[in-house]
Order: structure tokens, then sequence, then C-alpha cells
């Protein structure tokens, strides 16, 4: 047999969900010296930084007696174990290189073992997690937002502030996955014509929420309230739009592309309760309804 090193491809695709794979390497022919493989995980661009996967190991030596298949100890199975960053980069394809053989040898030194090429499967999506009723036992409702223009309703509010807010108006938002930089989300509420019908607790119509690549994940809370004008409009829907804004140029930055995420729209019922009307017919659900396309 001719002096070389068998690699075999991975047995599967790696999936950051928790799926590992393995290879195997071993040498063709006894050597009469050690021979040393060095494997580089990081050599491609893409795993530059372990950020879609590892290696269980990153030294082989392989001895004029433990070389082959054939020999108990003469086979190394490499485990590649995937990293799961929280980032939504979508699949990747990278290569882990085998570096240049060393040995005493010369028919073993010098030789260029194959590359490992990895496919790693993603399991993050790019949204936002939006739950009514927040820390309301048995109330409490979830949307998970993506790529689909989402209305969401079933609060209210009303003009006298009667309804209590923390159950019919409050939502909390964070990030489904980690941004690659800071992602501001400015909500505004919508007035109907030169009506005033909700606002902030603040009393601000605009509020802006920031989230950064450490507390993407941390729940920020959203609470609405009535605004009395001292007119009878009647009941009506009125809405809170968000706009995103991702501060990352990076061409991975799901945030900042409307291909991927788009911004979640709120609409709030506003009840007539003031001047000569009473609170009837005011109350909704507190939990929501969602129409996909911007319903």
């Amino acid at each position: 047999d001719t002096p070389g090193i068998y690699v075999s491809n991975l047995s599967r695709h790696t999936k950051e969900s928790g799926q590992n794979a393995t290879f195997d390497i071993w040498l063709t022919k006894q050597p009469n010296s050690n021979v040393t493989v060095t494997i580089n995980e990081t050599h491609d661009p893409k795993n530059s930084l372990n950020q879609e996967g590892t290696v269980s190991t990153k030294t082989l030596t392989f001895t004029p007696t433990n070389w082959s298949r054939a020999h108990r100890e003469g086979s190394y199975s490499v485990t590649v174990t995937p990293v799961d960053e929280n980032v939504d980069d979508g699949n990747k394809q990278y290569i882990i290189k085998l570096e240049n053989t060393v040995s005493a040898d010369p028919n073993y030194n010098g030789l260029t073992p194959k590359g490992v090429t990895v496919n790693n499967i993603d399991n993050d999506t790019a949204g936002f997690v939006i739950v009514a009723n927040p820390g309301i036992s048995g109330r409490e409702n979830t949307v998970n937002t993506d790529s689909s223009t989402q209305t969401i309703s079933g609060f209210a509010t009303d003009d006298m502030n009667n309804l209590n807010n923390l159950v019919y108006s409050t939502f909390t938002i964070k990030l489904r996955s980690q941004p690659l930089a800071n992602v501001t989300l400015n909500l505004s509420v919508n007035t109907s014509g030169s009506t005033q019908d909700g606002q902030f607790t603040d009393n601000s119509y605009t509020r802006s929420l920031l989230f950064t690549t450490s507390n993407w994940n941390v729940a920020q809370t959203v609470t609405l309230k009535g605004h009395s004008h001292g007119s009878n409009e009647g009941n009506l829907n009125y809405y809170v739009n968000v706009s995103i804004v991702a501060s990352s140029t990076d061409t991975n930055e799901k945030y900042n592309d409307t291909n991927f995420v788009k911004a979640p729209k709120f609409m709030i019922f506003s009840c007539d309760n003031d001047v000569a009307n009473k609170l009837v017919g005011c109350r909704r659900s507190g939990n929501f309804n969602t129409t996909e396309g911007g319903g």
C-alpha cells in the first residue's frame, strides 16, 4: 500500500439544536515513526471564532503499532459539536482543515490530508416574542413573529381609564434571536384624525425600546391608557405602529432585512365613555387576536 491518510466524510449534518457528527481518520500503511496530524477547526472564516462548531481533539498521533483501522486504537473518530450561538445566521457550510502531517518517517512527513466539510443547521429565528397580560396567571398569551406582517389585536382602552390597563392594554416584547448589534423599536400611537384616543402611560405618543446583544432576550413592558378629548366620537380602533432600526450593516443581520423580520402592528379598541357615554360594551379580552398580511 501507498503511505497516505484516510479521512472519512462527516457522518451527518450538525444541528444547533443538539446534533453532533463524527469523521474517522487513519493511516493506509504502517509508518516507521510517529505521525502527527493537527486539526484546524478555525481555518474557515465562517468558523474563525468557533461560532459554528468545535472538534473533540485538535491533535492526533499515530504510531508504528497503532496506525490502521484494523488496530483497536489505530484509527480516530473525531466528534464535531455545533455551537448554538442564538444568532439567526442561517445554515452554514464550513471546512475543517487537517494540516500537513509531521513525522520522522519521510514517507509520512508533509502529507496533506483532505479537509472535512461540515453543514451546520441553524435553529434560530429572528423576530419578536410578544406576551399579553404578562405575569397574570392563566391570562398570559404569547405570539412569536417573524417574516410575516402581523396585526395583533384584543387590547382595549377607554377614554375615562376605568379599564384595568394591566389586564386590557399591557404587553411585553423581546427579540427571538440575538442581534449582531443594537436594535431599536420605535413605537408610535396612530390617533384617529383629530382625536387622541390612547397614549402610553407616561402621557406620550411615542416610545423607543433598545435591545442590545446582552438584553435582547429580556422582555420590555409596554402599557397604554385611554385619553379623554371631550367629545363623543364613538367606539373605534387605533393603532400602535412599530418601526425597526438595526445599527448593524452586516449582511448576516436579519433585523435590518424585511425579508426575514417584519415589524408587528398593534390594534387597540378605544371605548368612548367620556362626556355622555358609559362603559358599556367596552371590554375586550386583553389577549391576542392576530392577522397576518397586515390585516
